[in-house]
């Protein structure tokens, strides 16, 4: 009788355990959030590739970071992969006036651009997904370096090299036209971790991007449901 009833209490003990978790995940955002990414983590994921283009500031210059990114989806509501940016140098306006040894060894100022590249492993957590709207929340770590390239006698030299780390967290909107193209915006923050003394310009900036989103996979499966890429892009 006494193992029985020891029996008994252990389990309504485990049953009230399990009710009382429950519920905190129901009452509590972001237990709902961990525990949505956990179930989704079971489900087989499909890759996802894409190209953005993001502005920003350095200093109060504004900055084109353009990016090329490659992950993997689980169940439509968490990304995980890594991305590649680079700063745009075709419109950068940030320069910085070195003076170097010239020819016969006099002083000759050049002109160095600012380079920055870095690579960036991201997760993205979809909160909101209905027929048309998607709400989510990307947050990147990125590790790369920054310096000042100059070219002197058409040999190319850089100046000032140094690493960087940075996190950027992100609130992504995007709007659902058809099976094939989205209007996407992103707002977000880049805060530097680890910067280059050399870049007297603040890095710390607010990010934003407008564009349209192309659904590379649903369009060649509806163009081409037969081809080898279409059977591909299936099992992926």
């Amino acid at each position: 009788m006494l193992l029985f009833l020891i029996s008994c209490l252990k389990s309504g003990t485990a049953s009230s355990q399990l009710k009382a978790q429950r519920s905190f995940i129901k009452e509590n955002p972001l237990a709902q959030a961990i525990d949505t990414i956990q179930s989704n983590l079971h489900q087989k994921p499909s890759l996802v590739a894409g190209f953005d283009s993001r502005y920003s500031f350095i200093g109060s210059g504004i900055a084109d970071i353009m990016g090329v990114k490659l992950g993997i989806e689980f169940g439509n509501k968490f990304y995980l992969g890594i991305s590649g940016h680079e700063l745009d140098e075709e419109d950068s306006p940030f320069y910085k006036a070195y003076t170097i040894p010239g020819s016969g060894y006099s002083p000759e100022t050049v002109m160095a651009q600012l380079q920055i590249f870095y690579l960036a492993p991201y997760a993205q957590y979809v909160f909101y997904n209905s027929k048309h709207w998607r709400l989510s929340i990307p947050v990147q770590l990125g590790f790369g370096e920054s310096n000042y390239l100059y070219t002197l006698n058409s040999i190319e030299k850089t100046n000032n090299m140094h690493a960087l780390i940075l996190l950027e967290p992100f609130l992504s909107c995007e709007y659902k036209i058809n099976n094939w193209f989205s209007i996407s915006s992103e707002f977000g923050l880049r805060l530097m971790l680890l910067n280059n003394p050399a870049v007297a310009e603040n890095m710390n900036s607010p990010t934003f991007s407008l564009g349209i989103s192309l659904d590379y996979s649903n369009m060649i499966s509806a163009l081409f449901p037969k081809s080898q890429i279409a059977g591909w892009l299936g099992k992926l």
